[in-house]
């Protein structure tokens, strides 16, 4: 019974941050009625995960399928038919990628920190809660709890800080 409860409660978070998305203002060309969804479905799901709820069994369970549903459906609006007449796009994802990865090892150098941490933090970044985890526990099954503590916090900051990025470069 308590997964159908996490079910509707998703449902009706997600039905109930549209309604609102959708009537809040917009906001630049980066801030839309989307955006305001997805920051209001953020705030209330970090908003539940420090509450009882967040500590019931099954949430974790629940809270993945209705990630890679998410996933899927936005994998499903794609359209890779105009993958290759943007290459301007392409080779920034690419140089955000090098970028990363060389602030990654200047940090490693700095602060003496070995290729477990930065790889999983790396991946935290970038996969996300999904595969953070994987790798932590390829390295020591104790880790896992790192891993996954690293990718939470690479969502809930890469959320709004995303969110604050396209703002920030919509506007030049």
């Amino acid at each position: 019974m308590e997964l159908i409860g996490f079910l509707a409660l998703a449902l009706i978070v997600s039905a109930g941050a549209t309604k609102i998305g959708e009537r809040l203002p917009v906001l630049g060309a980066a801030v839309n009625g989307t955006t305001w969804t997805i920051i209001i479905a953020s705030t209330v799901g970090l908003i539940l995960a420090v509450t009882k709820v967040g500590r019931i069994a099954g949430s974790m369970e629940i809270s993945k399928v209705m990630l890679y549903i998410v996933i899927g459906l936005i994998a499903s609006h794609a359209d890779f038919s105009q993958l290759f007449q943007a290459p301007v796009y392409i080779i920034s994802g690419f140089m955000i990628l090098f970028f990363h990865g060389l602030i990654m090892v200047i940090l490693a150098k700095i602060f003496k920190l070995d290729l477990f941490t930065m790889g999983v933090a790396s991946l935290a970044n970038i996969g996300g809660v999904a595969s953070a985890p994987i790798l932590a526990g390829a390295f020591n099954r104790a880790l896992i709890p790192v891993g996954i503590l690293m990718a939470v916090l690479g969502s809930l900051l890469g959320t709004y800080f995303g969110i604050l990025t396209s703002y920030i470069l919509s506007s030049f």
